[in-house]
């Protein structure tokens, strides 16, 4: 562990695991130095030097739970690395599969309201987020921004909203065999077979 977005299913799973009756505090303390890594585990090992008396509730509470699992700092290390998300080109359908399943993983965070992530339902981040996506797929997503506004009183669809579609359309672009329109062109690209036909 080291990277605090991922802090909250790793400590559901340490917990589970780690923190039963049958555990000494020293085992445990054990298993949390074999378990984390990078700036986790160098803020342990630091903590511990100038610490040695501390229990293992010390260690966890004030050194991972403190500084990995403050809620807006997980929160911030979800948005960030949203933000930092590299455009996809029209082909790469393994890139849209995988921003799709982070955000589908965005969702269930924020559903489950681990942490504070409101912000993916403004508009303003939303169309951060479309800004990402392949160029085919712009336009029909601009359909269904338009459809949803029209039956819902001109407000913009939420994350929610934007989720599902991504998922879809995800699940389209990786098919074995994908369809994709160019001008004056239709291919079908056998990605199973690794050829492809011009009809």
């Amino acid at each position: 562990m080291g990277i605090q977005y991922i802090y909250a299913d790793w400590n559901r799973t340490f917990t589970a695991k780690v923190e039963r009756p049958e555990v000494s505090d020293e085992d445990k303390t054990v298993y949390l130095k074999r378990y984390c890594k990078e700036k986790a585990l160098k803020a342990v090992l630091g903590f511990c030097d100038t610490s040695p008396g501390a229990t293992y509730y010390e260690i966890k509470s004030q050194v991972i739970d403190r500084r990995f699992g403050n809620q807006y700092v997980v929160a911030q290390a979800y948005i960030d690395k949203l933000d930092h998300w590299p455009k996809i080109s029209d082909n790469d359908s393994t890139a849209l599969t995988d921003l799709t399943q982070y955000l589908a993983k965005l969702r269930s965070v924020k559903a489950k309201q681990e942490v504070d992530l409101s912000i993916l339902d403004h508009a303003s981040k939303n169309k951060q987020i479309v800004k990402l996506l392949p160029g085919w797929l712009i336009s029909p997503w601009r359909k269904k921004v338009i459809r949803f506004e029209d039956q819902n009183g001109g407000r913009y669809p939420d994350f929610n909203y934007l989720v599902d579609f991504l998922l879809s359309q995800a699940k389209q672009a990786s098919h074995p065999v994908a369809i994709f329109f160019f001008p004056g062109l239709f291919f079908v690209i056998f990605s199973h077979f690794g050829s492809f036909m011009v009809v």
